[in-house]
């Protein structure tokens, strides 16, 4: 995919002239252009190429709703969850709750009972192994790649750090880290979910270490300033 779409690039670069300001010698300095195979490097160096990037995986949470699909390279976030549909009765606002599965459990498995061990939702998926294997295709992504790693509430700060590091170290070029509940208005995973242990916490080589739980260090506490203007008005 990656050699296709920069093949294409190339193509427009024929038809319609390289991007502004293209310059081969900066261009070339790109480590990912590097990596690129030498034909394709020669081509970009006679003909240009039209697009400055062209892959990316983008946050396509809503999209991905709407086509009853997996959202990017995102794992599943839930196998089921509640919908709830309003129903105005009289002048009274009723709700009711629908249990709705994700279409691939629903396609594959009817409901998420006795689900085989090898189907997991973000919550248990060890974060180090995942943010590696964004390593592994963010080598033939020349933009970022959209992911969350879910992360549980009693988190503590050194593991988080711990993520970033390792992302860096993995050559990513985004990801962003959710610990659970720190937002309102956010889906809610089950509360006492099954399935692997959240990984040790540790060095960015092995990833391995311990997960000492929640940690003391927190936000420092501020004064709250509140200001108000108002506006003259006029009327008759």
């Amino acid at each position: 995919a990656r050699d296709t779409a920069y093949e294409a690039s190339i193509a427009l670069a024929v038809e319609k002239e390289p991007f502004p300001n293209f310059d081969w010698k900066g261009y070339r300095q790109s480590k990912f252009i590097q990596n690129l195979p030498e034909k394709i490097r020669k081509r970009i160096m006679n003909k240009g190429i039209r697009n400055i990037t062209i892959l990316t995986v983008a946050p396509t949470g809503s999209g991905a709703i709407v086509a009853q699909v997996t959202s990017g390279i995102e794992p599943i976030f839930a196998t089921a969850y509640k919908r709830r549909v309003r129903k105005n009765e009289g002048y009274r606002d009723t709700f009711r709750e629908y249990t709705v599965y994700h279409p691939i459990i629903k396609n594959l498995f009817g409901n998420d009972q006795d689900l085989p061990d090898y189907v997991v939702t973000a919550h248990r998926i060890d974060p180090y192994r995942r943010v590696k294997m964004q390593g592994v295709i963010q080598k033939y992504v020349d933009s970022s790649i959209s992911s969350t790693v879910n992360l549980p509430e009693d988190i503590d700060v050194e593991t988080v750090a711990d993520i970033y590091l390792r992302a860096y170290h993995e050559g990513l070029k985004g990801i962003t880290v959710y610990r659970e509940g720190s937002r309102e208005g956010i889906l809610i995973s089950d509360p006492d979910p099954e399935g692997v242990p959240f990984p040790e916490k540790g060095s960015l080589r092995d990833g391995k270490g311990t997960h000492s739980g929640r940690s003391r260090a927190g936000p420092r506490q501020r004064r709250v300033q509140v200001w108000s203007s108002s506006i003259a008005a006029r009327s008759g």
